[in-house]
């Protein structure tokens, strides 16, 4: 690497920049222009390779990243990466950051801006499913956006992380304790946050309650069955990103149990139009695959605090 390239690592990264930063400049993001997701996966035996490019305003860059779903059972992240951010202006590597932490917060962040349009008003009950990293981080974006939480249900198939996040919620003042996958999907708001390759949510959810599912990321995946998805109204991040990538949809979609002109719009309808009111009590649900959008959006906020020149 050379010492003219500067290199924001997770730690700066998080030290500069919160959680309700980075919602706030998704927010402002997703104002001002409807992405063109673009994303590539490559397998190998025991995961994918991610590479993410983007270009906006006078920034581009590309996150690369792998996800490897049994890491954290080896002691090891399941994403780990680097993103490149570079200069639209005259081409340069602006800075280089890690791309396991972008990845850590800008996909929260996502759930957390659409939770303000899509959760309850005053929530106080939230199931987190799957207490990985990205568990953590789903229950600080939900924090931020419905400080009314103050009850956490945590389910995951490990129990030295569900109750790693029972007592970091503890410590947040929370009232915690770990439990099933139903009594997780009974709260007011649910994060699913599993690499699951088959549903494992229920096929309902209470009236009036907000799903964010961000698990399932290939059209073979799917943490959602085609029930709940036909019961509730749906969001995604982008619809175009969504059609090819989000396998709980497809799925949906293929065996007819839902269409996707229920869709009922993206994250730049919500910052752009709001949600509709729903007369029928229907449980929301925002499907994200991720943006690589997202990405450069955080890399150059994290730059610009840090006094990297655009």
């Amino acid at each position: 690497m050379s010492a003219s390239v500067p290199y924001l690592s997770a730690e700066e990264v998080r030290s500069m920049v919160s959680m309700g930063d980075t919602i706030e400049a998704l927010r402002a993001a997703f104002g001002e222009r409807r992405p063109a997701p673009e994303r590539g996966v490559a397998a190998f035996d025991l995961g994918n390779l991610l590479t993410m490019p983007a270009v906006a305003g006078s920034n581009a860059g590309v996150k690369v990243i792998t996800l490897v779903p049994g890491n954290p059972e080896r002691g090891l992240p399941a994403i780990q990466g680097l993103y490149v951010l570079f200069s639209a202006i005259d081409g340069r590597v602006r800075a280089l950051l890690d791309g396991g932490c972008l990845t850590a917060l800008r996909t929260p962040a996502a759930s957390g801006l659409a939770a303000d349009y899509l959760a309850p008003d005053a929530p106080t009950t939230i199931g987190i499913i799957g207490a990985g990293v990205q568990g953590h981080g789903h229950l600080e974006a939900m924090r931020a956006v419905r400080p009314s939480l103050s009850s956490v249900v945590v389910a995951s198939r490990s129990s030295a992380s569900a109750e790693a996040l029972v007592d970091a919620a503890r410590s947040e003042g929370l009232e915690a304790r770990v439990g099933s996958i139903a009594e997780a999907s009974s709260c007011e708001i649910v994060c699913a946050c599993t690499s699951a390759q088959q549903p494992i949510l229920p096929g309902v959810l209470p009236d009036g309650s907000f799903l964010s599912a961000i698990g399932a990321y290939l059209p073979d995946q799917a943490e959602m069955p085609p029930a709940l998805v036909a019961g509730s109204d749906v969001w995604v991040d982008a619809e175009a990103a969504a059609r090819v990538e989000a396998g709980d949809l497809i799925q949906a979609a293929d065996t007819g149990a839902w269409s996707w002109d229920q869709l009922r719009g993206d994250l730049v309808d919500l910052v752009c139009q709001g949600a509709p009111a729903s007369a029928d009590g229907r449980p929301r649900i925002f499907k994200s695959v991720g943006l690589s959008i997202e990405d450069l959006t955080l890399a150059d906020l994290a730059a610009t605090r840090a006094g990297i020149e655009p």
